[in-house]
């Protein structure tokens, strides 16, 4: 294996990481495998290989909002609704919840018509 890395060091504590790079670098590319499945597949491993991926000049994952209102809903598997909430002053004020998600983003849109925005 050739010296081409460059942030993980060659040495006896860093060949398992070297090994594993091009197998991580392939399951990077592929934007059916999430982050968080990366992270786990790659623990404890991960941050050091995604940071030599990136210094090689692979293009690092933006992260994707899930609708053009912010994270200001979610869905709660428990309840089966879609939740409406926001941290205002550090404590997260509570705005309704949805059978869909279509409701809590009219919600979302109409907080926001209405002065909710930061």
């Amino acid at each position: 294996m050739s010296d081409e890395f460059k942030t993980i060091p060659s040495n006896i504590f860093n060949i398992e990481i070297r090994q594993k790079y091009p197998e991580f670098e392939k399951d990077y590319k592929n934007l059916k495998l999430s982050v968080n499945e990366l992270t786990k597949k790659y623990t404890p491993y991960y941050k050091r290989l995604r940071r030599e991926y990136e210094a090689r000049g692979g293009k690092i994952r933006k992260f994707k909002r899930r609708n053009g209102y912010g994270n200001y809903y979610y869905y709660n598997k428990k309840a089966g609704k879609y939740i409406v909430a926001r941290r205002i002053n550090n404590k997260v004020t509570y705005f309704g919840s949805y059978k869909t998600e279509n409701g809590a983003k009219n919600r979302v849109k109409e907080l926001n018509e209405n002065g909710w925005k930061k």
